[in-house]
């Protein structure tokens, strides 16, 4: 993105003398490097000049509300850095399809030394919310800022992997989500071709996810039995009635249920789509892949994305209750027969 009507600014001028054509310009810069300009209007609002002011506290340490020339040089040579990203992000890609969840940590691998969280640079503390959120910790919306969702989330990261909760991130710890990320979601390649492999990467992917006791997968196995109807295959809700049914007959659509289990809701997509890195709001087909189904399945069942309700309020080390589980999927529906089939599943294991 070329900034030309800011880069003929001769002087410093406050952000609400610049005309409707430089704010516009402005905002519009703002919003690519992910400070939140709001609407490209050319209106200098409450958030173009809070987005400036974090961009100029990230930057200098200041809250400086005025631009001249060196901040609009320095504006381009950061909008230059962000598109050379996503070129090199794209080459990347090209040998990948678009459901490719692979999340390597470009931004948070370049720290050398320990720092604060509340002192990464909003484009990193996005990268680290994205990586906690796919983890299964709790930050809340993934935008940058340093608020207490992502404050306990990585202090509860810390203590998981630690045993203490510094609010520091460096080399060591950068590593360690690295390996994280890298053993779930899309970090192994699974044989998805008959039930028996499926059942291996179900397993898999629990272990990965920290939901990794005997009970625990037998029950996650039994609910995708029961949700696929024995095929172990991902569905589309409704799946023996066409699409032209659904569009006619779902308030949600094109939002319906797909996958090993039925992900419904524009929300939902959007929320596994900022977590995977992947766009399921244009492209909802893509909950039917494999890798994205298991990976929803299992994150749903250890975060309680589906109903609010985890695998570990009712399946922990302390009690088993295969009946109350299927709350965590879809309330006491079918609960007896589905718990039956857990109770087949862990004697296999």
């Amino acid at each position: 993105m070329k900034i030309e009507k800011l880069l003929r600014l001769t002087k410093l001028t406050p952000i609400n003398e610049l005309t409707n054509e430089q704010v516009r310009e402005l905002q519009k810069a703002l919003n690519e490097l992910g400070y939140n300009a709001g609407i490209v209007d050319g209106l200098p609002g409450s958030k173009t000049r809070s987005a400036w002011l974090q961009l100029m506290a990230d930057t200098f340490g200041s809250n400086l509300i005025l631009i001249g020339p060196d901040a609009a040089k320095l504006l381009q040579l950061k909008l230059k850095d962000s598109d050379e990203d996503d070129d090199n992000d794209d080459e990347d890609s090209d040998s990948n399809d678009n459901s490719d969840m692979t999340l390597k940590l470009k931004l948070l691998s370049k720290i050398k030394t320990p720092i604060a969280v509340n002192k990464l640079r909003r484009d990193q503390l996005r990268e680290l919310q994205t990586a906690l959120h796919r983890l299964g910790y709790p930050v809340g919306i993934i935008d940058g800022l340093y608020g207490p969702k992502t404050r306990n989330s990585w202090g509860e990261f810390e203590a998981d992997v630690f045993g203490g909760n510094e609010l520091l991130v460096g080399p060591v710890s950068v590593d360690m989500i690295q390996r994280k990320l890298d053993k779930i979601g899309g970090g192994r390649v699974h044989d998805f071709s008959t039930k028996e492999g499926t059942i291996e990467a179900i397993k898999w992917e629990c272990d990965a996810q920290n939901i990794g006791l005997k009970t625990q997968i037998a029950y996650v196995l039994a609910t995708v039995e029961w949700e696929t109807a024995r095929t172990f295959k991902p569905v589309r809700e409704a799946f023996w009635l066409d699409e032209d049914w659904r569009k006619d007959n779902l308030r949600y659509y094109p939002y319906y249920g797909r996958g090993f289990v039925q992900i419904t809701w524009e929300k939902n997509y959007k929320k596994y789509a900022d977590i995977l890195g992947i766009d399921l709001v244009n492209n909802p087909d893509l909950a039917m892949n494999e890798n994205v189904a298991l990976f929803i399945l299992v994150h749903g069942f250890k975060t309680g994305t589906f109903t609010g309700r985890k695998i570990t309020d009712y399946i922990s080390e302390l009690q088993t209750d295969y009946i109350n589980a299927r709350r965590c999927i879809n309330g006491t529906d079918k609960a007896e027969e589905i718990a039956k089939l857990a109770e087949k599943y862990f004697a296999q294991l």
